[in-house]
């Protein structure tokens, strides 16, 4: 773009900003707006002293059109609005200042409805309206050539960036094909791929690539578009090539009938570059999800590892019950039990001896796409571990109720196999239910009953004399329902505030505690009391 030395006539400034908007795409509306603004930073202050002007360029003529814009306020609020000087650029529509965001103005850009009255009396005004007033324009040739110098490129940069934002920030989810510009580092330790989409940069971080990927500039690249964020410094589409949509998408554009959404993607857990987990599922009966994906001969999937370089994917039928989902994506290996604990978000699966390592996979990635998959966290016990540890708790269990109610330990074992795992447990449960256990009378049911509420009305106490011992967090008063025995294990293993419990896994207080045979469930509860006492749940 090139002028005469004394600026361009206003034909000339028309018909460039018209040529660089044809030329790049852009609403010339979008650019004249653009310029303008400029136009009002640059001579503003300098030419009009306080008042904040506008400047319009007519996009048939070129003539430069000055403005300055007054709010009009009833007289009362006049003294207030000086004292803040503050008005949201709201009010001021096309504010050469930065949009929506309060800013400082000056008191001459304030008048009060009787002086508009006066100034005006052609004109019927009301407070909150904005009065137009036309100023004197300027010599604008040298001017407007100096801004569209320092200014154009970054501008058109600016529209440009924000009609590819707009352009692409409904399309994230879907499949783009590119061709490799060149690897940059944007910042230490985070380096990415350029990719062009159809003319568009599109960041490829080496983070979202799958394990051992490479490509050189001029290769063409398959990805996903991950994110889209405004901005003028770097690219603004964020592709990906390792997450779990980038495998979904493949389907899509391979099985018809996710595409016609007959058949639904729930989830994918991936471990890129080795093994995906594809949840699906369908709505009609008559259609075979998983048989839809994998195709004939298995041509469907087979297309998606290509793409994928060889990772293995396991479709599984999707069921809003868990258990079944779970059982659905074990296939072929038949689960033994399957328990669901809804409140700690965690399964306990038991499968047959010989199927364990099957189950938890090499390294541990089966049964940590399996969690993924199902929003759940998978316990992975064999038919052995389970009996020994139920021979375990059946052994803590019984030298408890032997300690705590006095009893013999014939009587313990009968109520450890009736399903008590704590004295709670039996002081809460009716009597005609103890009754009922084999060899178990009316007396013999009040008497353990009794023993046990009384122990269990002693048990703050005994809480108490704990945490005077172990100088413990009062708060951990709050678990004194539990058996002391369990308490002074915690207590001994460090854990002596209500805080350190709440913020464990089972495994993992398990892990602090020992195996002291306490059974998962007891375990679990006395989480799950210390989250609802600190108010985390």
């Amino acid at each position: 773009m090139s002028f005469s030395d004394n600026g361009p006539s206003n034909l000339q400034i028309v018909e460039s900003i018209n040529s660089v908007a044809e030329k790049e795409g852009l609403n010339p509306d979008a650019l004249f707006r653009a310029i303008g603004i400029e136009l009002a930073h640059e001579i503003g202050k300098r030419q009009y002293g306080d008042h904040r002007i506008f400047v319009e360029i007519d996009k048939k003529s070129g003539e430069i059109i000055v403005s300055k814009r007054l709010l009009v306020v009833e007289d009362s609020d006049k003294a207030r609005m000086l004292e803040q000087l503050e008005v949201t650029t709201e009010e001021f529509p096309d504010s050469p200042s930065s949009f929506g965001v309060q800013e400082k103005i000056h008191h001459d850009d304030i008048i009060d409805l009787s002086t508009a009255k006066l100034k005006y009396p052609n004109v019927e005004h009301k407070a909150g309206d904005i009065i137009t007033e036309r100023l004197p324009s300027f010599s604008s040739g040298y001017i407007i050539a100096r801004v569209m110098k320092a200014k154009l490129e970054r501008l058109i940069t600016s529209l440009v960036r924000e009609k590819q934002y707009h352009c692409y920030k409904g399309r994230v989810g879907e499949i783009v094909t590119g061709i490799v510009k060149k690897s940059i580092d944007f910042k230490a330790g985070s380096r990415s791929i350029i990719v062009d989409i159809a003319g568009v940069e599109g960041l490829l971080p080496y983070s979202s690539l799958v394990k051992g990927e490479s490509f050189r500039p001029g290769e063409r690249v398959k990805c996903v578009i991950q994110k889209v964020e405004y901005s003028v410094i770097k690219p603004q589409i964020l592709l990906s090539r390792s997450s779990g949509s980038f495998v979904a998408q493949l389907f899509s554009q391979q099985v018809p009938e996710i595409y016609d959404r007959v058949v639904e993607i729930k989830k994918v857990a991936r471990d890129a570059g080795s093994r995906s987990k594809v949840a699906v599922f369908s709505s009609d009966r008559n259609i075979d999800p998983v048989g839809a994906c994998i195709g004939m001969g298995g041509s469907r999937i087979n297309a998606v590892v290509s793409e994928l370089h060889g990772e293995k994917i396991d479709v599984v039928e999707y069921s809003s019950d868990t258990a079944t989902f779970l059982a659905n994506a074990l296939k072929p290996i038949r689960p033994v039990k399957i328990a669901v604990n809804e409140e700690v978000k965690k399964i306990e699966l038991v499968v047959p001896d010989e199927s364990v390592s099957l189950v938890i996979g090499r390294g541990g990635q089966n049964v940590y796409l399996l969690s993924s998959l199902l929003g759940y966290r998978v316990e992975v016990l064999s038919d052995a571990e389970v009996s020994k540890k139920k021979m375990e708790e059946f052994i803590s269990g019984t030298a408890r109720f032997v300690e705590a109610l006095n009893v013999e330990e014939v009587i313990a074992q009968l109520l450890v196999t009736e399903g008590f795992s704590t004295v709670e447990e039996i002081a809460d449960c009716n009597t005609s239910r103890l009754a009922f256990i084999e060899g178990f009378d009316e007396d013999v049911a009040e008497e353990i009953r009794s023993r046990a509420v009384e122990y269990v009305n002693e048990q703050p106490k005994r809480t108490q004399a704990l945490v005077e011992k172990y100088k413990a967090n009062p708060n951990m008063l709050a678990l004194s329902s539990f058996d002391t025995g369990l308490l002074e294990v915690l207590f001994s293993s460090g854990l002596t505030d209500l805080e350190k419990v709440a913020e464990l896994s089972c495994d993992e207080l398990r892990e602090v505690i020992g195996d002291n045979g306490f059974a998962v469930p007891l375990l679990e509860q006395l989480i799950i009391r210390s989250r609802e006492t600190l108010g985390w749940l």
